[in-house]
């Protein structure tokens, strides 16, 4: 996971459980449209935000594909913009 708390381009979700994951993925959205807002963040693309999500491919899990699977899910679900790279567990998030 990102030690630097002032890292708003990615998170890394590599040996944090699918409600921890999901969890700070919500965090840091949240906190990214607030700075957003209150302009202390620049969007780092041309009118929006991308938080790229690493999930990892679940090559060296029991359960191989279980986090990703699950974040592909929470965020369709829960209607963020997304695209998705399900052979390397990666989201890019649009943030508005």
């Amino acid at each position: 996971m990102n030690k630097d708390p002032e890292n708003f381009h990615w998170v890394d979700l590599h040996g944090q459980t699918v409600n921890q994951s999901i969890e700070i993925v919500e965090d840091y959205v949240a906190m990214i449209e607030e700075r957003l807002q209150s302009k202390d963040l620049d969007p780092n693309a041309k009118r929006f935000h991308i938080l790229k999500v690493i999930c990892g491919a679940g090559n060296h899990s029991v359960v191989k594909t279980k986090l990703k699977t699950a974040m592909n899910k929470y965020l369709g679900d829960y209607d963020y913009i997304f695209e998705a790279d399900m052979n390397h567990g990666v989201f890019f998030l649009r943030i508005d």
